[in-house]
């Protein structure tokens, strides 16, 4: 055969091919999207197995704010984790804490985090990582539904 027509037929299978593999993402992409959206949304992602992160889940259910705690991060948890508005780390550990809002500020799709500074010294690092830091002298379940319900009609 001639060369032409070889070069010819390839780049007609090409344009098939692609024009084919559009039309196949267009159809699939709404079934993608629908698993993707068909994680249930709440208000706060809250991490923690303190009385703190216990007071704060108890006082957030009772003022209307959907809410959900983990106590860890673990794989086989983290399908049930839904999408949230904030993310509230409530941990002994600054190092948990810091963890927790990394990895579930990105699994939650969340835009916003704030958690419990253990140790003066790790102040910054909050900060850096753009986290909002709770004073733990002056943490309430009420401060937290203040900042969840502030940044809500803010946004």
């Amino acid at each position: 055969m001639n060369p032409l027509i070889n070069i010819g037929i390839a780049a007609l299978l090409l344009v098939y091919l692609l024009v084919v593999g559009h039309f196949f993402i267009e159809k699939m992409s709404p079934f993608f999207q629908g698993i993707e959206d068909s994680k249930k949304a709440c208000e706060a992602v809250i991490f923690g197995n303190t009385q703190f992160a216990k007071e704060c889940e108890q006082y957030l259910h009772e003022t209307g704010i959907s809410c959900f705690r983990i106590e860890t991060i673990e794989q086989e948890q983290m399908e049930k984790i839904p999408k949230a508005g904030c993310i509230v780390a409530l941990d002994e550990s600054d190092y948990q804490n810091l963890v927790a809002c990394g990895i579930l500020k990105e699994y939650c799709k969340s835009r916003r985090s704030c958690a419990i500074c253990n140790e003066g010294g790790n102040r910054r690092i909050y900060l850096e990582n753009k986290i909002k830091i709770l004073e733990r002298e002056e943490f309430s379940g009420e401060k937290v539904y203040r900042l969840i319900k502030e940044k809500k009609h803010a946004s």
